[in-house]
């Protein structure tokens, strides 16, 4: 199996705290197809963090020690952080453990409806599992993204009015006409014609 054997996750502060959270109870004690999924999984999460937050800011994430009661930011980064990576680790599994399942036949078939995270979702629910768990993924990275400040939103406003030397048009009134509806112009802009 190599090295892929010693996948470790980079937030989570052990695989089998990270197996722990997903609910996947003999994640270590499959077989060797059954690790190899958990490894590629564990580096898929990590290469996610390197390529959508940057080396240094993992970095910077990883310089604070995970707590049991974040209060810092760096604290609440670290534990959101922490808990992102679960969430990717499970959205790679969602994908690739059915087709594990499917692959082999007799124990793995049992093993797939012990697993609670696999248990028979239907493809319905599975696909609506997946989108809402990747939009969680989006949120969680755009609130570790240290490029932007989350707690300020952005706004773009225009407005339009008249030329100088146009005449001045009242409060409630229109400026535009419809040219193919005059009565649409008056009926939706109050302007009567």
């Amino acid at each position: 199996m190599g090295a892929l054997s010693n996948a470790k996750p980079l937030f989570v502060e052990s695989r089998k705290a990270l197996f722990a959270a997903l609910r996947l109870s003999d994640a270590d004690t499959g077989g060797e197809d059954r690790q190899a999924i958990m490894d590629r999984a564990m580096l898929w999460a990590r290469t996610e963090f390197y390529r959508r937050l940057g080396k240094q800011r993992v970095d910077e994430i990883l310089a604070t020690a995970e707590v049991a009661a974040p209060s810092t930011d760096e604290e609440l980064d670290r534990t959101r952080a922490a808990q992102l990576e679960i969430w990717l680790v499970k959205y790679r599994l969602y994908q690739d453990l059915p087709v594990l399942f499917r692959d082999q036949s007799g124990e793995s078939l049992l093993q797939h409806n012990v697993e609670a995270m696999v248990r028979e979702p239907g493809p319905d629910m599975l696909g609506k599992a997946l989108a809402l768990l990747w939009q969680q993924i989006e949120d969680a990275f755009a609130e570790l993204d240290d490029d932007e400040d989350t707690n300020a939103g952005s706004m773009q406003a225009m407005s339009i009015g008249p030329k100088s030397g146009d005449a001045v048009v009242e409060p409630g009134r229109s400026v535009f006409r419809h040219p193919q509806n005059p009565w649409l112009a008056a009926k939706h802009f109050n302007d009567d014609l």
